[in-house]
């Protein structure tokens, strides 16, 4: 497993945070000023404000009257929420004020950290000023670093049931964070979302370290990978679409992980590095270290830990090697570990400082050449 850049320490750290403000304001049913306060983004060359993105989000509403699903319309009732509507600007009311009672019945503690609730003038059918930093640190939060008021939120469970004209309106009360607040579908939908993960640049999956993750954003041409939740959305929807909490990584590894919650490595903070190597380990024979194709049964790929390793450290390395079947799936790579074998018994260390000596112009320092030699890079803030 291999680290990942946070945003703030990206090449490409403000592109990537204005692209990722515009599409979360774009996607949460909060007044645009709550995720976006005063500040200018740029994205793709244009000047985004609250304005602009209140303006889009009214014409979406616009196009959005009479086409809501029945999900919708039943929560709606359910929260006693008038469906009668006159106008986009009305839609965008109601999808915030839906919002708000649902996050209000889901937890009260994250209702509490969202919104101002100290004015007990405010109606029940209107919506409390929402706590700027709240959604904002919210959003951006690291996951290995929760505040002790996002600790507090927890996990969200349990059921609502409420009565709708005799019929039983029943939810979990994470699916309904999920569909009417921290929509987390209609993120991972949208063109802005490509943009985003192009702008991060992750090209290599950073659990397994062996599947690339490039995105590619052409129109008639796109694909990306997915987005791994690190701490999962079923359980902690609120996080469903903070921008930390996405790992972007292989298919494989996404749908090894699932919703799991064991302690595996967060890889925008934490890698395996040089505390932590693949090695072979003999089985049948050692033909094997010569190279030759037809001894993959004489050796085992094992990881193995150095000894200055931390507790810490081992205990989630562990974990995430039983996650996502690292041993398993490095132990399919025979065939590779061979050709480098077979490198390596071709042409040693000596032959290769030789070369060096003898072609300094050419063959450029030993590491290089090495490098060149196995097609990888040596230095550890190049791997993936």
């Amino acid at each position: 497993m291999i680290k990942i850049k946070p945003y703030y320490d990206h090449p490409a750290h403000k592109k990537i945070f204005d692209r990722y403000l515009y599409l979360a304001a774009l996607v949460l049913p909060f007044p645009p000023e709550a995720v976006i306060g005063d500040e200018k983004l740029t994205v793709d060359g244009k000047e985004i404000t609250t304005e602009t993105v209140l303006q889009e989000r009214l014409q979406h509403c616009k196009t959005q009257l009479g086409k809501k699903s029945k999900k919708y319309k039943d929560a709606l009732a359910a929260y006693s929420i008038n469906s009668k509507l006159k106008g986009g600007a009305e839609l965008f009311d109601q999808e915030q004020l839906l919002a708000a009672k649902v996050i209000q019945e889901a937890s009260p503690e994250l209702y509490e950290y969202l919104y101002e609730t100290d004015d007990k003038s405010i109606s029940p059918a209107d919506v409390p000023p929402m706590k700027k930093e709240h959604v904002r640190r919210l959003l951006t939060v690291p996951m290995n670093n929760l505040d002790n008021d996002l600790k507090k939120i927890g996990q969200i469970d349990g059921e609502t049931i409420k009565t709708i004209n005799k019929d039983t309106y029943r939810r979990t009360k994470s699916d309904e964070l999920q569909d009417f607040v921290f929509r987390y579908e209609s993120f991972s939908k949208r063109d802005q979302t490509f943009q985003l993960l192009k702008d991060m640049d992750v090209n290599v999956c950073p659990y397994c370290n062996r599947i690339y993750t490039v995105t590619l954003t052409e129109k008639g041409h796109r694909s990306r990978p997915q987005f791994d939740h690190y701490l999962s959305k079923s359980k902690y929807p609120y996080f469903a679409i903070s921008l930390l909490n996405l790992i972007p990584c292989c298919g494989l590894c996404n749908q090894a992980k699932s919703n799991k919650e064991d302690q595996i490595l967060y890889p925008y903070f934490e890698e395996m590095g040089t505390d932590v190597m693949f090695r072979t380990k003999a089985e049948n024979g050692l033909t094997y270290l010569t190279g030759c194709p037809s001894a993959e049964d004489e050796f085992s790929i094992e990881l193995e830990e150095t000894d200055s390793i931390t507790p810490e450290l081992l205990e989630k390395v562990q974990k995430s090697k039983d996650v996502f079947h690292l041993t398993q799936l490095y132990n399919e790579h025979k065939d590779y570990v061979l050709y480098l074998y077979r490198k390596r018994y071709m042409f040693s260390d000596e032959y290769l400082q030789m070369i060096c000596d003898s072609f300094p112009e050419i063959a450029g320092k030993f590491d290089e050449l090495k490098g060149l030699l196995y097609l990888m890079d040596l230095e550890k803030e190049q791997w993936g």
